[in-house]
This record gives C-alpha cells, structure tokens and sequence, in this order.
C-alpha cells in the first residue's frame, strides 16, 4: 500500500517509411494490428507497410490542407479552397490458410463549402459540431437529410466564433464536449459544443 511501480519503455527499432514525402503528412494512423501506416498529406491519403516501409496503396485526392484528428472512425479534411472532406479509413481482414491479410481502404464524401476562397486550416471535430479555423474561427454544424433513394444529403451551417489572440491549435477532448482553443500569446480558450 502507499508504494508506486514505475514502468519504462523500450523504443522498438526505427524505420523509413517508403519513398520521402513530397512535404510532411498532417496526419497518420495505423491498422489496429500495427502491420499498415496511412499518412494524410496535401495529394491525399497513402497506405505503407510497416514491415518493410512499401507503399500498399496510394488515394489521390486534390488540394487538402489540413485533418481533423485521425483514430477510429470518421475524419475530415480540410481543403485550400474552403471545403470540408468527410473522410474514414478501413482495413478488410481476412483470415486464409493460418494466416491473416489486411486490405486497407479510404473512402470519401461529397465535399461541403464552408467558406469561399479560403484555405481552411486547422480542423476539429467533437460528437456534434466541429470548429474549422480559416480567416476566423468557425462553429459548424454538419446536417445529412436521406433522400428516397437513401443517399444522404450533407449541409453546413455556421458561425462565427471570436477568440482574442492568433489561433495556432485546436484540440477536441476524447467525449467530443467540449473543444480547447490554443493561440499564440499562450491563452487556452475552453468552448461547451453541446
């Protein structure tokens, strides 16, 4: 009772991931078995492997400067014209012979205008908004309407939310409530997103 174990890390061995990146990915996440890397940059998403750093599978995609948090589940991306990409990664499993493959995928959605003409550059989502960073900082609610057909409809609707200082990050917490505003004169701003 009272006493505290301490555990270290041993960092495993280091590796070049496939071919140098024309500029540095915005984001990057694994598979949940840790075989496959993807990496979110400005052409799109690229799938490696982490057994020995080859290019699986390349997604183009035109003008993204900037994703929202990767992990489990959708994301999005931000464009350099003003739109907002909804984006989610997956990794068919298939269990043949003793073994196990993987085939990872990304698909996307229709993009939504959010401003016009303007790069967007930071994104955050939670469970019900996000907060996209442009020229000012935006609340923005995503609404899908399904038509007859089943296919879903996607709309923006936004507002503008000032914050005093140079916004420089932007964090939601792990429920989704409530998002952390960062700005350069070292302020950390809290906002409710219920």
């Amino acid at each position: 009772p009272g006493q505290m174990s301490v555990a270290t890390a041993t960092p495993g061995p280091v590796m070049a991931i496939g071919a140098v990146e024309p500029s540095a990915p915005f984001g990057a996440g694994t598979d949940e078995y840790r075989e496959i890397a993807y990496l979110v940059g400005p052409a799109g998403i690229r799938f490696v492997s982490l057994k020995d750093g080859s290019t699986i599978r390349s997604v183009p995609l035109e003008s993204v400067s900037c994703v929202s948090t990767l992990g489990r589940g959708p994301f999005y991306l931000g464009t350099s014209d003003g739109r907002i990409v909804p984006a989610e990664v997956g990794f068919k499993v298939e269990y043949q012979d003793g073994g196990r493959t993987q085939e990872p995928a990304a698909r996307t959605d229709k993009p939504i205008r959010i401003v016009q003409d303007q790069p967007i550059r930071i994104i955050a989502h939670g469970k019900a908004k996000l907060a996209v960073l442009a020229n000012e900082l935006l609340l923005v609610t995503i609404h899908e309407k399904k038509g007859a057909t089943g296919a879903v409809r996607r709309t923006a609707e936004s507002a503008p939310f000032p914050v005093e200082g140079t916004i420089t990050a932007l964090a939601v917490d792990n429920r989704g409530d409530d998002l952390y505003v960062g700005t350069a004169e070292g302020r950390i701003v809290r906002v409710d997103l219920r």
